[in-house]
């Protein structure tokens, strides 16, 4: 039985409700209250050092293809390594693939082409190679989350999972145009089987990110990629001055961050109202309710912290 824990004021430094959604969507944790598993942060590789290999990989011309990795072993690339491959299947201009705090994929005028994105372990190839050996269900996650920045065009990004190359599984993902920080998530049920069983999400040897035929004159950004735990949406509340959520599990989390925006999403007129401390035990999570005067028309919502600082995702918990 999980206890609820009622908090009115914070033990600890406010800091801005806004900063901590951004940090969020910076960060990409791998142990947060939501044990998340890190894809890739697409890290700047001139900023953040201990990092080899270009940033940027880049084709001209119809039939032009150009294949790239950045190695970084610290976590901020699953298995280590991030393959960047492009062909231009029409066009004589550039399609280019930048990786610089943000994954950005663009095409010039009267050009278009493929990017592939690619996850199989350190193999310092483009060729599928199979050795990433990860088990995306190990800090209990079931879903993918991507962070879209900007897209100036509808797009089609294919996800692909796979445990051997005659078992794996597809996701299509459709970004509309004039998309601007939205996070899109997917579950691992929604995966289509492709070949043989399927994967096994407890034996993942390479995920693959790919947008094909890229429509010309064409820029999108993502910013992280990660699995994380859903909330416990059951317990969400804002209704007799209580702000209330629930945690399904928590690893190395030092609380929450609670606060109101006039929208959660895209982080407009948000204040922090206090901190809550985490008091979930051995991975289990629990129930939490923050006392405060409501306002009508605010968005309410939670952003957690681990213990070495680190902000995870906004949750939005609802209006009163």
């Amino acid at each position: 039985m999980k206890s609820i824990v009622v908090a009115r004021l914070s033990r600890k430094e406010p800091v801005s409700f806004a900063r901590g959604i951004v940090a969020a969507s910076a960060l990409l944790l791998s142990a947060s209250v939501y044990a998340n598993v890190t894809i890739d942060n697409f890290v700047d590789v001139f900023t953040e050092g201990d990092i080899d290999a270009s940033n940027v990989v880049v084709a001209n011309g119809a039939g032009a293809t150009a294949c790239g990795q950045a190695t970084q072993m610290n976590g901020l690339i699953i298995g280590g390594e991030r393959d960047v491959f492009i062909e231009v299947t029409e066009g004589e201009r550039g399609v280019t693939a930048e990786a610089d705090g943000i994954l950005a994929i663009s095409s010039e005028l009267q050009t278009s082409g493929t990017v592939l994105v690619q996850w199989d372990g350190n193999d310092n190839g483009c060729n599928l190679a199979h050795r990433l050996g990860a088990d995306l269900t190990v800090t209990g996650s079931n879903q993918f989350a991507v962070t879209v920045i900007e897209a100036d065009k509808d797009a089609t990004v294919v996800f692909r999972v796979y445990t051997t190359s005659a078992n794996w599984s597809e996701y299509s993902l459709f970004v509309p145009d004039r998309t601007r920080n939205r996070v899109f998530t997917f579950g691992f049920s929604a995966f289509e089987v492709m070949a043989g069983s399927g994967v096994s999400w407890s034996n993942v040897t390479a995920i693959t990110m790919s947008i094909i035929n890229a429509p010309t004159n064409f820029e999108i950004g993502f910013d992280m990629i990660v699995t994380p735990v859903e909330y416990d949406a059951t317990a969400d509340s804002v209704a007799d001055g209580q702000v209330c959520w629930g945690t399904a599990t928590e690893t190395d989390n030092e609380g929450f961050y609670v606060g109101h925006c006039q929208s959660v999403s895209d982080l407009r007129g948000c204040k922090a109202l206090g901190f809550v401390e985490a008091t979930g035990v051995g991975g289990a999570g629990d129930n939490y309710c923050f006392e405060t005067k409501l306002l009508p028309n605010r968005e309410y919502g939670v952003v957690d912290v681990d213990t070495s600082g680190n902000f995870g995702e906004p949750h939005s918990i609802g209006t009163p």
